[in-house]
């Protein structure tokens, strides 16, 4: 029930103009400025309607508040883990490595060896033997991620590798495609 209607239904008396301006002090122009902005029913009803959205939109209890993700990877890491992590590759961690110590994808991880102006290292080659042994565990049937967690490679370089060899590929996404009868 808005103010408006608490007057017209005889709930509570109407104030007289009199009543109104009885405070004798400097309130009395803001109070009538503030009568006169919130006396019009529109405003009102929107103003009641903007309280109860924001009463039904407050948090439930039981749940926790959303938080939202930090982004700048320098806001996430403090400068002493940049350290550790530029330390760690110095001693000779994999890229790929520290992606998963420090949970972070590979194009973050180097845009922080480069800030700190790092030299990157060439890419480790497999040697002979891992080449062969990628070649037979493929086509023994394991995946490309297995055999490169066998080798201690990513799942790029050991397909790089084994078409390197001429080894031919089977379709991604696992095991042989069927035909829909389409």
């Amino acid at each position: 029930m808005g103010i408006a209607n608490l007057f017209s239904s005889g709930v509570a008396p109407e104030p007289s103009l009199a009543d109104v301006l009885s405070v004798n002090d400097s309130s009395t122009a803001l109070m009538v400025g503030l009568i006169r902005k919130y006396s019009n029913q529109d405003t009102l009803t929107r103003f009641s309607q903007a309280v109860e959205q924001a009463k039904a939109n407050r948090r439930k209890p039981g749940k926790k508040p959303q938080v939202t993700p930090t982004f700048k990877v320098t806001r996430r890491l403090s400068a002493d883990t940049i350290a550790e992590l530029v330390e760690a590759y110095r001693r000779g961690t994999s890229t790929l490595e520290l992606q998963k110590r420090y949970h972070l994808g590979k194009g973050t991880v180097l845009k922080l060896l480069a800030d700190q102006g790092v030299p990157m290292r060439q890419q480790q080659h497999l040697t002979e033997s891992q080449i062969d042994k990628a070649v037979e565990q493929y086509q023994a049937g394991d995946s490309l991620a297995t055999v490169a967690k066998q080798v201690g490679s990513t799942a790029t370089t050991v397909r790089r590798v084994l078409n390197e060899r001429g080894v031919a590929m089977r379709p991604s996404g696992g095991g042989r495609r069927r035909r829909t009868g389409r």
